[in-house]
């Protein structure tokens, strides 16, 4: 085939096409995007063997076509690298996935809790669990986005810190009168033996709430996000290490003073005790509202909203304040005037009581 002039206006024509494809593939040059990267670099190296081998004979077709070619394909790397965003197929897949392997942890557990004639460990697999869940939805990514390294992170610190406590605690006091109350009432009300009991009220509800709980540590890990740098993560990051910090905090405070004999019969106001009736429960909510704050940023806001609100719900009304207020009450004359001037979680500075 000719040229379509001489070697001069080919040398010409050429090195304008490449001068063209240095310049489309500029936009990419700072690009986070693996295969936007491959493709600048396939496509520059193209450009600068065009130059070397200027003086070939040649049309202006080629060259071009080729930096349409480019042109396209880089556009298509710009738009994936905004954000991949997963089906809900491969969502559940992991859900599923995630629910047999801590299904077999509680069954496990289970089985252990009817020799013992106990069930109150379980507490700490409240934590624990979570640790289990987060890594095994990290396990199942192909490529763990900065948003799935944060909620690997956060969930872990976490669940470790809450589930060695709660162990460590159920091994120095023994059994929970929670569950030995429900026991008797399992018992004498239903007709059910400890292991039904176990299963049915202890083990499995968990399980389930577990599940839901945990959702934001889960699904937040699935987008394959290519940055970390949105305000809702940066804020959800602090806020969760904030709540995990202040979480415990709260539970040293409480555990050195129960370990003091003087205290049996007094209630905890000293330290973050003095702010909060539960600062322990705020430190928790904080986590966790905080670790949905970047599901939410990685676009799995709406499918993981359970989680927090699940937490909110029982840490306000069902087995958190509403199960230890009345004991305290009971057991300690001077709770009352504790409850009056003191906020029940956000911390305040005491009310003054005349």
């Amino acid at each position: 085939m000719q040229p379509l002039s001489g070697d001069r206006d080919v040398g010409f024509g050429q090195r304008c096409a490449a001068q063209h494809f240095f310049r489309v593939a500029s936009s990419l040059q700072c690009s986070r995007s693996r295969p936007a990267r491959q493709t600048c670099a396939l496509f520059a190296e193209d450009s600068h063997n065009v130059l070397k081998n200027e003086r070939q004979e040649c049309t202006l077709i080629l060259p071009l076509a080729r930096a349409a070619r480019l042109r396209q394909h880089l556009l298509l790397n710009q738009e994936k690298e905004r954000r991949y965003r997963p089906t809900m197929t491969e969502a559940l897949s992991i859900l599923l996935t995630n629910l047999i392997v801590t299904g077999a942890c509680f069954a496990a557990l289970w089985l252990m809790s009817i020799p013992l004639k106990d069930p109150s460990y379980v507490d700490s697999w409240w934590g624990l669990g979570v640790v289990v869940l987060a890594w095994s939805t990290y396990v199942q990514l192909e490529d763990p986005s900065p948003h799935a390294n944060a909620l690997l992170f956060l969930a872990s610190a976490w669940g470790l810190r809450l589930g060695v406590y709660l162990l460590w605690r159920w091994r120095n006091h023994g059994h929970d009168r929670r569950y030995a109350k429900l026991a008797e009432r399992a018992q004498t009300k239903h007709g059910l033996n400890f292991a039904m009991f176990s299963l049915l009220w202890v083990f499995a509800p968990q399980l389930v709430l577990q599940m839901i709980m945990s959702l934001p540590a889960q699904l937040g890990q699935v987008p394959q996000t290519e940055s970390f740098v949105g305000w809702l993560a940066q804020i959800g990051l602090w806020l969760s290490i904030f709540g995990i910090a202040y979480e415990a905090i709260a539970d040293a405070q409480l555990a050195h003073f129960k370990s003091l004999d003087a205290n049996k019969s007094k209630i905890m106001d000293r330290g973050l005790w003095r702010y909060s009736r539960h600062p322990n429960y705020f430190g928790e909510l904080c986590c966790w509202w905080g670790i949905w704050a970047i599901a939410l940023d990685a676009g799995m806001g709406l499918w993981s909203l359970p989680g927090p609100l699940l937490i909110t719900f029982l840490l306000i009304c069902v087995s958190g304040a509403p199960t230890t207020e009345p004991h305290l009450k009971r057991t300690r004359p001077e709770y009352d005037a504790y409850k009056k001037r003191t906020s029940s979680f956000i911390p305040m500075p005491p009310r003054k009581i005349s």
